[in-house]
């Protein structure tokens, strides 16, 4: 939503909005020239004349209900991105359950190094970018979220789908329905487009696409887009050579650790070669691309011991981070995790326990409901799970400062402590520091 109204302020609109708690977005949009309310109030609605919601927002709000009422036009935020695409020469679109902000970024950050004219909408910020980089018409790249189906708006002419693990149990009953609705996803890329599809997605072989070119890539060597003579740096980060429909091309040494990041390179090279951008300036916008605030970032130190945020809150995302900096020290790796809605964390819940159990140390914060204020399970529910025939050892938080206190008389030197969630956890991490 931020990154959309920092759109429209480059473009000339005038701009106002609402949130339910102070962040810094609403600061970057206040010093772009925006208005902002903190809180939602009628008020805030009166002089607008369009009014973008997104489908996080239940239908009690008092400004939707106010703009309804007096017949100001409302707009969800999945439409309304569409048509802003629509404007565009060509449309790309980064979807799945991971890698899709990192992918969305990196292609920015080459497409910027080949001077392209394009937009990017990145659902997170890439770091020396933004989560908004506007540098024209032709191209515009967006994240497509499969939350309540909003990707099903876009019609995209290159579309990447990284993963389907069923990770929205508030929008889909179960996992057959997430992998119909990717199916719809694919068939609406324009006749003469691409689909990019790693080749462990449920939807690998996807009949209702025929009629599009898939790209593959994965690990696979007969993929169309894979990999070889991959070399694992001291720093964690990764050097490969990509092999694109069965040649050996450039090799591309990553600034961004974890070889899961091979799979987001290789997702980009794909999309890249489909889009005829030349392949020397995908190199050098790989090899520059610095990743994304809260994708493994390294924050500092407490009493000598490293710390690293990361917006991980699936199971599956957890396991890839702790593994990455598992392969970077042999000291105590110390979790913190806050569950990012109930529901989530109810669906999730066996998964999530097993995952956290390969900490050393474990600390579970009070749960982030987002959208959700009750149902499902919450964070103590996972806690008192974790610590059952759990050797390592478990603790419960229901506040920031408190956690801090702890972690600034337990954490020692040459320990590792991530910090993990999609919520307001990252404040912890602000506070330690």
């Amino acid at each position: 939503m931020s990154a959309l109204a920092k759109l429209m302020i480059f473009l000339g609109h005038e701009v106002s909005g609402s949130d339910a708690v102070w962040n810094t977005r609403l600061q970057e949009i206040i010093e772009m020239g925006g208005k902002i309310f903190l809180g939602h109030e009628e008020s805030n609605a009166r002089n607008a004349n369009l009014i973008v919601y997104t489908q996080s927002i239940n239908e009690e709000n008092v400004e939707l209900i106010y703009a309804r009422k007096n017949k100001i036009p409302t707009i969800r935020r999945d439409i309304f991105l569409s048509k802003i695409a629509s404007d565009y020469g060509r449309v790309v679109a980064i979807s799945g359950s991971h890698g899709k902000t990192t992918i969305t970024a990196m292609l920015a950050n080459v497409f910027l190094v080949a001077g392209e004219k394009f937009t990017a909408h990145i659902g997170g910020d890439a770091i020396g970018l933004g989560n908004i980089v506007y540098k024209g018409y032709d191209t515009f790249i967006t994240e497509a979220c499969e939350y309540k189906r909003s990707f099903l708006a876009l019609n995209p002419d290159v579309a990447v789908i990284t993963s389907t693990e069923f990770d929205h149990p508030d929008s889909y009953k179960n996992k057959q329905e997430l992998i119909d609705t990717y199916m719809v996803f694919g068939s609406k890329i324009n006749n003469r487009g691409r689909l990019i599809l790693h080749n462990e997605t449920d939807v690998y072989n996807m009949h209702k696409c025929a009629y599009v070119p898939i790209c593959s890539y994965g690990d696979d060597i007969n993929l169309d887009c894979t990999y070889d003579q991959l070399i694992k740096h001291k720093n964690g980060c990764y050097g490969f050579r990509v092999r694109y429909e069965g040649q050996p091309k450039s090799y591309i040494n990553l600034n961004v650790a974890g070889k899961y990041n091979v799979m987001n390179a290789l997702a980009v090279y794909a999309t890249c070669m489909a889009l005829g951008i030349d392949e020397c300036n995908v190199v050098k916008g790989l090899e520059s691309f610095k990743g994304v605030e809260r994708r493994l970032q390294y924050r500092g130190k407490v009493n000598g011991a490293k710390v690293y945020v990361d917006y991980a809150h699936h199971p599956t995302e957890i396991r890839a981070v702790f593994d990455t900096v598992k392969e970077l020290t042999e000291s105590k790796v110390k979790l913190v995790f806050q569950p990012h809605t109930f529901s989530r964390t109810e669906a999730l819940f066996d998964e999530f326990v097993g995952v956290l159990r390969c900490a050393d140390e474990v600390y579970v914060i009070k749960e982030y409901g987002a959208r959700e204020s009750r149902g499902g399970k919450s964070a103590y529910e996972l806690f008192e799970e974790v610590k059952k025939e759990y050797s390592g050892r478990a603790f419960y938080f229901d506040n920031i400062i408190s956690l801090a206190k702890e972690l600034v008389a337990s954490l020692k030197e040459g320990e590792i402590l991530l910090v993990l969630g999609a919520g307001d956890v990252d404040r912890l991490v602000d506070v330690l520091i």
